[in-house]
């Protein structure tokens, strides 16, 4: 047996044991986690449509077609499209899909009173916001697999420290070395390694 099988062992079975602890954690957490990201998602995008809101509350509610085509003119990537409270359509930019029966990805109800409801058809305006989210996820598990590897390693070193000392000392008395008095330890190692010595006095 090589005389790092023990510490090799410790730290593997640590290793695991951390593991399947911070799964868990993942696990019952990333509902609220999802929770989270949601809403501030959905934050993102009404304030990405906020100045077209305002605009068009600030006109009480004239011109909204020629409020909605000067925001698409400087906004051209949004995708949305602007309904009557009957349901007829106001202005819609020329991709957004005014169906009754939208089979797009993407449907938020961005703005929505007596008179009007802004419906967005894209994500646009959040790929910064999610890129910094990737990233703030990427490195929040780097950092926790950095420290259960280096917790992992503390531990099994100093679990393993004091077997290696008995381990070799009681090779020494074999070959009829002097072994030094033992460290003194309130636990089994500590008892097991004061009968050795007092075996080899």
């Amino acid at each position: 047996m090589k005389k790092s099988g023990i510490f090799s062992k410790v730290f593997s079975y640590t290793i695991i044991a951390i593991s399947l602890l911070v799964g868990v954690a993942a696990a019952l957490f990333s509902q609220q986690f999802f929770s989270i990201y949601k809403m501030m998602q959905n934050r993102g995008i009404v304030a990405s449509y906020d100045p077209l809101v305002r605009r068009i509350q600030g006109g009480e509610y004239q011109n909204i077609a020629e409020s909605a085509k000067r925001f698409y003119e400087n906004n051209q990537s949004f995708e949305f499209h602007i309904m009557d409270k009957d349901g007829g359509t106001i202005f819609t930019t020329p991709n957004a899909d005014t169906t009754n029966s939208f089979e797009g990805d993407f449907y938020f109800v961005v703005h929505k009173d007596m008179d009007i409801a802004i419906i967005a058809q894209s994500r646009t305006g959040l790929d910064s916001f999610y890129k910094d989210f990737l990233i703030r996820a990427i490195t929040i598990f780097s950092l926790m697999l950095l420290l259960c590897l280096i917790c992992a390693y503390v531990f099994a070193k100093r679990m393993t420290k004091p077997i290696k000392t008995l381990a070799d000392n009681a090779s020494k008395m074999a070959a009829l070395e002097e072994v030094p008095p033992p460290t003194e330890r309130k636990d089994e190692l500590g008892a097991l390694a004061h009968e050795f010595y007092v075996w080899q006095a």
